[in-house]
């Protein structure tokens, strides 16, 4: 039986739309005690949604803004710190201990609708971010302290322009830019048949039940009639 009075709010973050608003929270599983990474609570913030059917990236420009908390991985350590909800690690943008500055709250940002991460348990102990596109990619990244993902300048290894159905090629000074591009992506199908158009994160198999298997990262995608379940390394 749940003790209704028992709850205490940590963190509370308004949304201008209602998408986009389904982000996981967790711990890093790969952290003990002595790590500073210990009990900390990873948040992942879409940027806030969009109208349907959309007539742009992002409405509200908050991919790229450090000053909103939304299209990011947040990271707070969900303990009471006197009268404050919870407290701040030492994250990569943190000016201040203020709670209400959400540049203190970021971990990583540039991201869409980071619906889903995990962390590897073995191998690299790697965190995997999945991000769902706008309208042509669908993006697998690896979680990276102070990464910026490029969103809404970015769609996967691809730029984005005014039309929200259509990407383009990445201007010639790509490689020296300050985005992080994903380890691994995929194009929109969208048939009767089958349909990819929204990825959603899995785990990678650790397993010994399957040898062949091992360090694959599983993942599927929330398809509307038969959506595929996809592994890569």
């Amino acid at each position: 039986t749940v003790n209704t009075s028992s709850y205490r709010e940590v963190v509370r973050i308004g949304q201008p739309f209602d998408d986009h608003n389904i982000g996981q929270i967790g711990f890093n599983p790969n952290a003990d005690p002595n790590d500073a990474d210990y009990g900390n609570l990873y948040v992942a913030m879409g940027d806030g949604g969009n109208v349907f059917p959309p007539s742009t990236n992002d409405p509200h420009d908050l991919g790229q803004d450090l000053s909103f908390p939304h299209g990011s991985i947040l990271r707070i350590d969900p303990l009471a710190s006197g009268g404050d909800p919870y407290s701040l690690p030492d994250n990569p943008f943190k000016v201040s201990n203020n709670l209400s500055n959400a540049r203190n709250l970021i971990w990583a940002y540039g991201l869409r609708n980071p619906h889903r991460f995990t962390f590897d348990t073995a191998g690299d102990n790697a965190m995997l971010i999945t991000d769902i596109g706008q309208g042509s990619i669908e993006e697998v990244n690896l979680g990276v302290e102070g990464a910026n993902y490029g969103w809404d300048l970015r769609e996967g290894t691809f730029a984005t322009t005014s039309n929200v159905n259509v990407v383009s090629t990445l201007p010639g000074n790509h490689a020296s830019d300050s985005f992080a591009y994903p380890v691994a992506q995929y194009d929109h199908i969208n048939n009767l048949v089958n349909q990819s158009v929204a990825i959603v994160g899995g785990s990678v198999y650790r397993g010994s039940g399957v040898p062949q298997l091992t360090g694959l990262y599983f993942f599927g995608d929330f398809a509307t009639n038969s959506g595929p379940i996809f592994a890569v390394d």
